[in-house]
């Protein structure tokens, strides 16, 4: 069964928000101080662990938010079980903008592979029987959608 992806009317709010939470009105500091304007970069998004991936469409909208030069390649779609040391993605472009999106993109990645994996652990435990896994309203607020998709990418329903 194909998962679509949510769409990005959807999820932009969600990451306009994170992202102004992160940043308030005075941007990245540190990052602005230290790195030149004109510096280019490259950046993978490794596994640390093993899981189920999610989140990947809010992570390079952040990215892309911050700064529409950066590119955003996905290595591993969404659903993906990865082990640590898989490169899930990899962005490119002004390395301003990508260490000013990285802790919002990694935080809506992190947080929804947590779900789908947690979701796939408790899915393949009992994938032997005729139960199924289904999520709930316990969601956090905003991010209902979201964390529905994850248990999904995960294997369960809703």
């Amino acid at each position: 069964m194909e998962i679509r992806p949510l769409p990005r009317l959807m999820i932009e709010p969600l990451v306009r928000t994170a992202l102004l939470e992160d940043l308030g009105r005075a941007g990245d500091l540190t990052t602005d101080a230290v790195i030149p304007a004109a510096t280019r970069a490259t950046t993978a998004l490794v596994a640390r662990g093993r899981g189920v991936v999610a989140g990947l469409d809010c992570a390079e909208l952040a990215f892309t938010l911050v700064d529409p030069a950066i590119r955003f390649d996905i290595q591993l779609p969404e659903g993906s079980r990865v082990v640590p040391g898989d490169t899930i993605a990899v962005a490119h472009g002004p390395a301003r903008g990508l260490l000013t999106a990285e802790r919002t993109a990694l935080n809506f990645l992190g947080h929804l592979s947590g779900v789908a994996t947690g979701t796939a652990r408790i899915a393949d435990a009992i994938r032997h029987t005729k139960t199924r896994v289904t999520c709930t309203r316990k969601t956090l607020p905003g991010l209902r959608a979201l964390q529905k998709h994850a248990v999904r990418l995960g294997g369960g329903s809703n």
